[in-house]
């Protein structure tokens, strides 16, 4: 009986196996509201969540005599879509040569995510070794890069259920 609510899932389109325990003769659940409630002889059953969005499971033992417990609820968000890099922007000062003669400021406008929404993202220079890569945390942060000569650099998208995008890159 209750009501809680999981925070996203999903990562690697691993599906959540959710088990239903009670104390009476039958199970009988549903998931979202609309839906009618399947029966399950016996005190267990587990379900398997792997639809992208948020699924409500709905349940109720009941005992020998048919006497019904308090439904219980359980949300489960499920986010299995990998997140978009969108457009990478870069920002400076340049001289006649199209070279830029200031520090360059780096945004990624347009990171998307259909679930569960951007968390962040990683970024690191061509021949990083995997310790200086960085991770910035939130959609809308732009990162400073002070370095000389030609760099290229690599980003990936990281949602709040773990899925990485793609990686891009710009030099």
């Amino acid at each position: 009986s209750g009501e809680k609510e999981l925070d996203w899932y999903g990562k690697d389109n691993v599906p959540v196996q959710v088990t239903i325990t009670g104390t009476g003769n039958n199970i009988y659940y549903k998931q979202d509201e609309g839906d009618t409630y399947t029966q399950v002889s016996g005190n267990t059953t587990t379900l398997s969540i792997n639809t992208a969005g948020k699924t409500t499971i709905y349940a109720y033992t009941t005992d020998s005599s048919e006497n019904e417990s308090e439904v219980g609820r359980l949300s489960v968000r499920y986010d299995n879509v990998k997140p978009q890099v969108g457009e990478i922007v870069v920002s400076g000062d340049k001289n006649s040569n199209n070279v830029y003669t200031s520090d360059v400021t780096i945004s990624l406008a347009n990171m998307t995510d259909a679930n569960s929404g951007i968390d962040g993202y990683y970024w690191w220079l061509a021949g990083s070794s995997e310790e200086d890569v960085k991770f910035v945390k939130g959609k809308d942060k732009t990162v400073t890069v002070i370095t000389d000569g030609t760099k290229e650099l690599f980003f990936k998208a990281k949602d709040k259920a773990g899925n990485l995008s793609e990686t891009s890159n710009i030099s």
